[in-house]
């Protein structure tokens, strides 16, 4: 061991080290300290809170006993109606099986029609069911809107004569309570119903909406009926939290009081400021004088090889240590340029790491909002699409001409901007270098067919001419994703459709060309491309032009269509005459197996929708559908009104939903996957382990089309996955041959 390594280390180890354990144990202390303070301060608000709402729950209870049993003399009682409005009571009002108000007393508001609401009745059907089942005592709902669309809570008490009454507060008391909670820059304190709805929240929207936060962590812990001090992620503040919570016994209402952990670290780092500066004071000295000492005593040409081996492997914050030691001139004009040159490798290397940084993180927001974007888009396009498929196929109620010409748009449209939504997604996987390829030997004539039945109803429409001239000569096998390429082919085919003029023509040819590839060449009579825009065409959003025209399109197909092609080990080129038209080719590998025989297949064998129905149509099947999303019954409804012999039932969540399959067993389930409270791949799991459901068939009806959500919910059991929106024709194929397949093996 040399000298200096002996000296340093000896000096290092008897001053640093003690320095450097006490200065972190008491700043760890001090955070220490400063958590259980916090914590214990959150534990006593929160418990106040729950003190204050326990008691709320008291007085609501016992107002509106006696408001119930005395509704039919209501007078009798001086300042009743004044008392009901100081606990914000909307009304109390008595009604019987059919919904109709027998007796009322209002509050602050009076119901506007004779009629109990039927949708808040539905709203609260489970609390209704509770008191049913116990007379007389009272029972709290959870937060739900009212007639006016305005949050509230619900008081239910079914009476002796069996008719029920029913009051309505608003949570007003619960908002104040909440608003008198505010301590540091963001702690605040937050209220939920028995089921995980926000009630009272610092997000004026959250209480608007009732947000649910029942998934996240502290909330489930309150609709355990647990009570303590968390740590937890707050989406409201996007920040951890440490939070006090408390349940309300009785009700079920929890409350917690969240503050961001960074403002506690914050506050215990100024007290560990001043320990923490001497400990850097100390440590700096103590290395100090060990390095001035060592230095001393060893050569200096030994820092600039140990700098240089440093730098070499990748630490640039390593530099030579200027000492004021008597040295050459040369070593000291040595020692500054290896540090400034150590200095701009340092900052140019910082920028570069921030840069990349940033391209990752705006990469990975990019990607996070484009997945958001087909999952949101999807589900309001299931209803829309839906709808139009079944106005179009409802032979009872024919269209008229301008209705099938409306019909007619909202289909093309609508597929349209799936298309962009589908192309969206590709070129986020392709940048991201997740787009999955099948490579197999692919016979070219099943693309090219495949491929021409997809564009000829288009080119119909458009009065465009489709003419093959590959059909009936030999083409060889391909070594491609058969998927993948006829993508490309569509894309490059709708293109010369899209573009061209009415009455002209989109010609498809093929030839072997060297290197052992295939090329497929695309011309149309259409309007060309200017040469001063051919450079451009293949860029990202790229319209050449076209942005402000009636012609529909992304910019970003071409710019798919070649990378996809460079992954196939293929190339892409065109020819462009501006009004008279282009040419665009594709080469693609050959296989190195010899081709089969082809046989000639007539266009007419093209395969086509089978759509023969149930063979039993005379026995009455149950189908039982669960969606939380009204549109999406609605249609499924509409499409299951088709079958004569199918009786459907719907549940808006998977707890409702795994009662009714267990009660009534029905011979198929219809289940979304993104359902509220329980998802659809927690119900699925749940209904294969329970006796009574597990041969009951599932299938999957959601919006997630990620080939990895598809995949995943196949292996989890779904008989089926259907994706949103859906196509009428299929889907009611697939409920067809699944009650053929009960039928037959049930």
């Amino acid at each position: 061991m040399k000298l200096r390594t002996l000296i340093f280390g000896a000096l290092l180890l008897v001053s640093v080290l003690p320095v450097g354990i006490l200065a972190y144990w008491q700043q760890q202390t001090a955070v220490s300290n400063e958590f259980s303070v916090v914590e214990n301060q959150h534990k006593v608000i929160a418990k106040n809170l729950t003190i204050a709402l326990d008691r709320y729950a008291t007085d609501l209870r016992s107002a509106f006993q006696l408001t119930t049993e005395n509704l039919q003399n209501p007078n009798e009682i001086e300042g009743l109606e004044w008392h009901l409005s100081e606990l914000y009571f909307q009304h109390v009002c008595l009604i019987d099986a059919s919904g109709n108000i027998q007796q009322l007393q209002c509050a602050m508001a009076c119901p506007a029609a004779e009629k109990f609401s039927e949708t808040v009745l539905l709203s609260i059907r489970q609390t209704l069911q509770a008191a049913a089942n116990e007379k007389g005592v009272i029972h709290f709902s959870h937060i739900t809107h009212n007639p006016k669309q305005q949050p509230a809570i619900y008081l239910v008490r079914v009476m002796a004569d069996g008719n029920t009454a029913i009051g309505e507060v608003s949570p007003q008391y619960f908002i104040e309570l909440q608003r008198a909670v505010a301590f540091g820059e963001k702690g605040h304190a937050a209220i939920v119903d028995n089921i995980g709805r926000v009630i009272a929240h610092p997000k004026p929207d959250w209480m608007n909406s009732m947000k649910d936060l029942s998934r996240v962590s502290v909330v489930q812990k309150m609709l355990n009926g647990e009570n303590g001090v968390t740590r937890f992620y707050s989406p409201a503040v996007k920040a951890d939290m440490v939070a006090g919570f408390n349940s309300v016994p009785g009700v079920g209402w929890g409350v917690m009081v969240p503050q961001p952990q960074s403002e506690i670290y914050l506050h215990a780092e100024s007290i560990s400021k001043a320990a923490l500066t001497i400990a850097i004071l100390g440590v700096f000295v103590a290395s100090f004088l060990s390095w001035w000492i060592s230095g001393i005593l060893s050569k200096p040409m030994q820092l600039l090889a140990d700098a240089a081996q440093a730098v070499a492997r990748g630490d640039l914050s390593s530099k030579v240590g200027l000492s004021a030691n008597p040295r050459p001139i040369e070593i000291r004009k040595l020692e500054k340029s290896f540090n400034q040159m150590i200095d701009d490798v340092g900052r140019k290397n910082t920028v570069l790491v921030n840069l990349a940084h940033e391209a990752v993180s705006s990469s990975n927001h990019k990607s996070a909002f484009i997945s958001s974007m087909n999952h949101e888009l999807r589900t309001p396009m299931n209803a829309v699409l839906g709808f139009a498929q079944m106005l179009e196929m409802n032979t009872q109620e024919p269209l008229t001409e301008n209705q099938k010409s409306a019909i007619e748009h909202i289909l093309r449209n609508g597929n349209h901007l799936l298309e962009l939504i589908d192309q969206m997604l590709d070129l986020n996987k392709i940048e991201a270098g997740t787009l999955p390829l099948k490579m197999e030997d692919i016979p070219a004539r099943d693309v090219l067919d495949e491929s021409l039945y997809l564009i000829r109803e288009r080119a119909h429409h458009e009065r465009v001419e489709i003419i093959d001239q590959t059909w009936g000569g030999k083409l060889p096998l391909l070594w491609t994703d058969s998927t993948r390429l006829i993508q490309v082919l569509l894309n490059l085919m709708t293109n010369a459709v899209k573009y061209n003029r009415k009455g002209g023509t989109v010609t498809l040819g093929c030839e072997q060309v060297p290197e052992q590839m295939l090329r497929i060449r695309i011309t149309d009579t259409g309007i060309g491309i200017p040469a001063e825009q051919q450079d451009d065409l293949f860029k990202p959003f790229e319209r050449l032009g076209h942005e402000l025209g009636n012609i529909d399109g992304s910019g970003i197909g071409l710019s798919i269509t070649r990378q996809i092609v460079e992954m196939l080990g293929g190339q892409i080129g065109f020819e462009s005459d501006e009004d008279k038209g282009s040419s665009f080719w594709v080469d693609i590998p050959l296989s190195n197996k010899e081709s089969p025989l082809e046989e000639e297949i007539n266009a007419a064998d093209t395969p086509a929708l089978n759509s023969k129905r149930h063979k039993n149509e005379g026995v009455v099947r149950t189908v039982l559908y669960i969606e939380d999303n009204p549109d999406n019954v609605h249609l499924v409804e509409a499409i299951i009104g088709q079958f004569g012999y199918i009786e459907l039932l719907t549940a808006e969540n998977a707890t409702i939903g795994f009662d009714l399959a267990t009660s009534k067993r029905p011979d198929l389930i219809l289940m979304d996957i993104n359902l509220p409270g329980m998802n659809g791949l927690q119900a699925l799991k749940r209904l294969k382990q329970t006796r009574e459901t597990q041969d009951i068939p599932v299938i999957a009806i959601t919006s997630n089309t990620m080939p990895k959500d598809i995949v995943g919910g196949l292996k989890a059991g779904f008989q089926a996955y259907i994706t949103k929106p859906i196509k009428v024709t299929e889907f009611i194929q697939t409920i067809d041959q699944t009650l053929n397949r009960v039928d037959k093996f049930g």
